[in-house]
């Protein structure tokens, strides 16, 4: 039995259209528990590559942390204090995802989501 597999290249930095197929609850070893958000590129070359952003769930989202940005750009305007959200709203839904070097410079990583120019 043979198992043969293609390991994806880097998603070039830029922006693209992506289609949210998930958002899971995740556990890091350093960070703690969080929720990865799972996009897969709709068009063009890294079309099929699956980007995706976790951000921490230790504290609650605000304008401040990663996860309040995420949010924000998936509705399309500011969180509210207080307000609650269903995440299972957001999947299967299309977004503009910008794609820019990470941390370590060894890749590339999500880092901001907004709404699909496209559906509006």
């Amino acid at each position: 039995m043979s198992l043969v597999f293609t390991v994806a290249k880097p998603i070039p930095i830029g922006s693209y259209r992506a289609e949210l197929k998930s958002a899971e609850i995740t556990t890091h070893p350093e960070y703690g528990e969080g929720i990865c958000f799972r996009f897969s590129i709709c068009a063009g070359a890294s079309a099929g590559q699956e980007p995706c952003v976790t951000c921490s769930t230790e504290r609650p989202p605000s304008p401040k942390n990663k996860l309040g940005r995420i949010l924000s750009g998936m509705l399309g305007r500011p969180i509210q204090p207080g307000e609650s959200l269903d995440v299972v709203q957001f999947i299967g839904r299309k977004f503009n995802v910008v794609v820019q070097s990470n941390q370590e410079g060894t890749g590339t990583c999500i880092s901001a989501v907004m709404p699909d120019q496209e559906a509006a």
